[in-house]
């Protein structure tokens, strides 16, 4: 790949257009060869504090059983991929998320009457966003410990768990 690029560096291109047309075509040529020894990427270990909680997670993707003939324009490549998410959240700061967008929905459908008291907003957010999360919970999508909103994500040669439950239904874009 490297003497491709030094190819397009000799070469003084200036038009934009055709140099990403350049780096497409070596990218597509290249990326075969780059997924043969199943490549990995991971995030070990994310950390973001706010004043209004913590979120915590771990990320990791990589290619199963990388081969030379894939059509890297096809979506092949996601039965040979595999994804690992864990996240946890405060439950404060999910509940405050979640009411935020309630809000916001709310203000929008609201426009046609405006006359709607902003304690009123307030508390059909907090019961709209308590459903929602309560959803989330009883179809396991999310765990709720005392203090925590927690989930755990495997996408896997086409297959999908979250929290430990097979959740392929949730794939229907991709089929």
């Amino acid at each position: 790949m490297y003497n491709h690029l030094k190819y397009l560096d000799r070469q003084a291109i200036n038009d934009d257009a055709k140099i990403e047309d350049e780096l497409k075509k070596i990218i597509v040529k290249q990326f075969p060869k780059l997924i043969r020894h199943s490549p990995e990427i991971m995030i070990s270990r994310l950390d973001i504090k706010t004043p209004r909680g913590i979120i915590n997670g771990k990320f990791k993707m990589n290619i199963i059983n990388g081969d030379d003939n894939w059509d890297v324009a096809s979506l092949e490549i996601l039965q040979h991929l595999g994804i690992e998410l864990e996240i946890s959240a405060s439950s404060n700061l999910v509940k405050e998320l979640f009411q935020t967008y309630a809000v916001n929905e709310i203000m929008k459908h609201n426009e046609l009457n405006e006359n709607m008291e902003p304690e009123k907003i307030i508390y059909l957010a907090r019961n709209t966003a308590e459903k929602y999360l309560d959803n989330l919970v009883r179809e396991k999508l999310l765990i709720n410990t005392k203090d925590l909103y927690t989930a755990q994500a495997k996408y896997l040669k086409g297959n999908i768990t979250i929290n430990g439950y097979p959740r392929n239904e949730l794939l229907g874009v991709f089929r």
